[in-house]
């Protein structure tokens, strides 16, 4: 058996964020049957038992595990994110991961770019993209990876660390999984 202690203040703070009205933690029931939450949970469970420092991906999936069950718990009204990100917010969020790409980038960071809370940013992120924010910057570290790996004498290792990869083993999984070769054959082609 798993359980998450939450303080009653993160939880009216994240869930005033998710519902975008102000939140008191009272719930109308006390049991919850739903597996894919319960995996989802887990999943956050273990994660964060890793002792790593909460990520965007993180970050993300714990405000969707919330909404789904605070949705279930409690009849909640949220209010409807309509739209995704204007086309200055857009420019600005790029902007920013380009010039913090070496460094870690959270949801809060991105979202108090835009005025926007947390939630809503998620939301019109995904409209704007199609993808989680934690996706689209996996996938912009690696095809920035893609042009410094085609600079002579660069090393896999200073290509990792420049894009923002928590070490040199998920940059090859990740280069793997997102072009079928590792970075090291995509080193050898582009030389």
């Amino acid at each position: 058996m798993k359980t998450f202690r939450l303080a009653p203040q993160l939880l009216c703070n994240d869930m005033t964020d998710v519902a975008g009205r102000l939140f008191t933690p009272e719930l109308a029931g006390n049991m919850l049957e739903d597996p894919g939450l319960a995996n989802g949970l887990l999943q956050l469970h273990y994660n964060l038992l890793k002792g790593e420092d909460v990520s965007l991906g993180t970050e993300s999936t714990w405000l969707e595990l919330l909404a789904l069950m605070v949705r279930k718990l409690q009849p909640v009204k949220f209010t409807e994110i309509k739209g995704g990100l204007s086309q200055r917010h857009w420019q600005w969020v790029q902007e920013y991961c380009d010039v913090h790409l070496s460094e870690k980038i959270k949801l809060e960071q991105l979202s108090a770019l835009c005025g926007l809370s947390r939630f809503q940013f998620l939301r019109r992120f995904e409209r704007t993209t199609g993808l989680t924010p934690h996706a689209w910057l996996i996938r912009f570290r690696l095809e920035r990876a893609c042009l410094l790996l085609s600079v002579p004498g660069v090393s896999i290792a200073g290509v990792s660390q420049a894009v923002g990869f928590y070490d040199q083993s998920h940059f090859n999984r990740a280069f793997r999984q997102a072009y079928g070769v590792a970075p090291s054959a995509y080193l050898n082609h582009a030389a």
